[in-house]
């Protein structure tokens, strides 16, 4: 009961510091309170294995808690409350449960070192290697023919709670994430050994306590050194959309994105980049081609002006069929048109893919709309694996859409194997209804990926502000709440010579 208790007590600690920014120290209690528990509460191997399914589900469970603001369903056309809350906790659950399992060995080998001198160190690798092997956990049981495969959602990871730490948040250059876990991991288990230290082997508990924490401490920065500095030698006039839109049908808004337009198109002085939110483009809020076409003429006249969309294909003119197409980020430039585009990866189960086991998991519930829906998404088209970058004023800018940002190797890519200089996410928070958790973990993540990579990253946003942050993962800019509005910021970044 004893144990129980003090398992409870550790994971309110770390799930408290996973989802709220304010209490983001409570993750090292948190750790170091379950470290505490396998090391001196914990005799059998099974007790141990139990403790880390209800840790792993607990914090897994936390860093995924804003699936609950997809509800209500009724965007999808999914109108029986019931059937929404049961189709959610299930999704949420099995995402819970799958984050947890690798806990659970994670845990059995963290006893097993449990009287070693090396604890202070080998725990903290053990926690890092638990927290990659979560997002290949999530990856084989939400698998689906069109889904992202690998370690790329990472929103339950302790690391990002130590984001909110300007000195902390640091330690993510050049090893992003995975760094940051450690870094907790070592201080947690740094702090679990400290009652020994009134024991008889205080000396040598200490000792291993102190190796530990210079390991981390010294050469993590070490190495964060040896990466040159970049020179910012040009600076680029962003115009960033934040919309509100309150229905995913209201097309109302298409007018009302047309006047931002008009508005960043005479700003003074000019833009140089217009990045609009998902589920808003260029094939979008225009009927034809030819309205698009004639818009860009008397707006923008001959001034080339790269802008960033999630286009269709076809304009609304166009289209006979209802066919399926995948999102896309557009790279258009009001003088030569089209520069390239980005295809979607699919990153999120129910949401943009159907994982292989819901078509027989979901039909449980015997509901006509939620199977027409799981039937659309396993309808859809093959899925491209190419990341693209764009130059376009000698910078090479790389962007990515909405859920793509959960994992940390997107925007790595990006920049080590495409070369780009100033990283940017169109997202769509509609379908959590603008949730606080979600975006305050959006923050957090994108925050790692801009210090990892030294680039600037910018979000557009729908619902939830835009907002961007420096190279350095500072927030510079942030729209308002609940309000559609364009926000300007001047960025210094690297150009090509």
């Amino acid at each position: 009961m004893r144990v129980l208790l003090l398992l409870t007590i550790a994971s309110c600690l770390t799930c408290l510091g996973i989802v709220f920014p304010s209490l983001w120290f409570a993750v090292f209690p948190g750790l170091a309170l379950f470290f505490t528990i396998l090391r001196t509460h914990v005799h059998r191997v099974w007790s141990a294995a139990l403790c880390g399914l209800i840790f792993g589900c607990s914090t897994g469970g936390a860093g995924t808690i804003w699936f609950w603001d997809t509800l209500p369903l009724t965007f999808l056309g999914i109108n029986d409350p019931i059937i929404q809350t049961i189709a959610v906790g299930m999704t949420w659950s099995y995402v819970a449960i799958s984050l947890g399992l690798p806990i659970v060995g994670g845990a059995i080998a963290i006893w097993l070192c449990r009287s070693s001198l090396w604890f202070p160190i080998l725990a903290p690798f053990i926690w890092m290697l638990c927290e990659v092997g979560r997002m290949w956990s999530f990856a084989l049981t939400t698998w689906g023919p069109q889904s992202l495969f690998g370690p790329h959602f990472s929103a339950a990871s302790v690391g990002y709670a130590i984001t909110e730490s300007q000195i902390l948040s640091t330690l993510a250059h050049p090893f992003g994430i995975d760094a940051l876990n450690l870094c907790v991991a070592t201080v947690a288990a740094c702090l679990a050994v400290a009652p020994s230290i009134i024991t008889s082997s205080a000396q040598r508990t200490a000792r291993a306590a102190l190796v530990g924490t210079a390991l981390i401490l010294l050469i993590i920065p070490a190495v964060s050194t040896q990466t040159p500095r970049r020179n910012d030698n040009q600076t680029l006039r962003f115009a960033i959309i934040s919309e509100n839109i309150q229905d995913v049908r209201d097309f109302s808004t298409h007018y009302d994105v047309t006047q931002l337009l008009s508005e960043v198109a005479a700003a003074v002085p000019p833009v140089d980049v217009v990045v609009l939110p998902e589920e808003f483009s260029l094939t979008s809020i225009f009927w034809s081609k030819k309205e698009a076409a004639q818009f860009v003429a008397d707006h923008f006249g001959t001034r080339d002006v790269l802008i960033l969309n999630t286009r269709n294909d076809l304009y609304p003119e166009e289209e006979r069929n209802q066919v399926p197409e995948n999102k896309k980020l557009v790279y258009d430039s009001t003088a030569h048109g089209e520069l390239g585009r980005y295809i979607k990866q699919m990153v999120m189960p129910l949401g943009e893919y159907a994982p292989s086991f819901t078509q027989t998991f979901f039909s449980l519930l015997d509901d006509h709309e939620l199977q027409l829906y799981l039937h659309d998404l396993a309808a859809g088209p093959p899925i491209s694996r190419d990341l693209y970058v764009s130059t376009f004023r000698n910078v090479r800018i790389g962007g990515l859409l909405c859920s793509d940002m959960l994992s940390p190797h997107l925007y790595r890519a990006l920049v080590r194997d495409h070369g780009a200089r100033l990283l940017v996410n169109l997202s769509n928070h509609f379908w959590f209804h603008g949730s606080k958790p979600l975006y305050w973990k959006t923050i957090q993540i994108a925050r790692v990926h801009a210090i990892q990579n030294r680039a600037p990253l910018l979000v557009s946003n729908n619902v939830a502000p835009a907002f961007v942050l420096d190279k350095h993962g500072q927030l510079i800019a942030q729209a308002t709440w609940g309000k559609r509005e364009v926000m300007y910021v001047q960025i210094p970044v690297e150009a090509q010579t």
